[in-house]
């Protein structure tokens, strides 16, 4: 009983922390080796988001080169780096106009109303926090 509970904690927390962990640690749970599989899934999702998130109306914002860039790797790591086109050009100019402007925290790549914890209202894309 206790391993079950445990099981869907772990699948609740990872869902609230990356939007795509949940199902990648079920994935993993039916292999072999969980922990290989689970990572592997959650790679192979987290760069298949980039290229589905623009059907659900979200684009990634640079992860480590351009301006302005995300401030942490986990940020990308965790799939807290997508926004609307309209809020990604804002902040495309915002980065053009001042050098060094970092991305601390913006959406993750799918559905609106999905909280970004600890950020309630960031849960539609248009939101972006940043660091000048």
């Amino acid at each position: 009983m206790f391993r079950i509970l445990w099981r869907i904690l772990v699948f609740v927390g990872l869902t609230i922390l990356t939007q795509l962990g949940g199902i990648a640690y079920l994935i993993g749970l039916a292999a072999r080796r969980p922990w290989i599989v689970g990572v592997l899934a959650y790679v192979a999702f987290s760069l298949a988001a980039v290229l589905v998130a623009p059907q659900f109306g979200r684009v990634a914002l640079a992860c480590f080169t351009g301006e302005p860039r995300v401030a942490s790797p986990l940020t990308c790591a965790l799939n807290r780096h997508y926004a609307t086109p309209k809020a990604f050009e804002v902040v495309s100019e915002l980065g053009a106009a001042v050098p060094g402007t970092l991305i601390l925290d913006a959406n993750f790549p799918f559905w609106d109303g999905f909280p970004l914890l600890p950020h309630l209202s960031h849960d539609d894309g248009r939101k972006i926090d940043i660091a000048l």
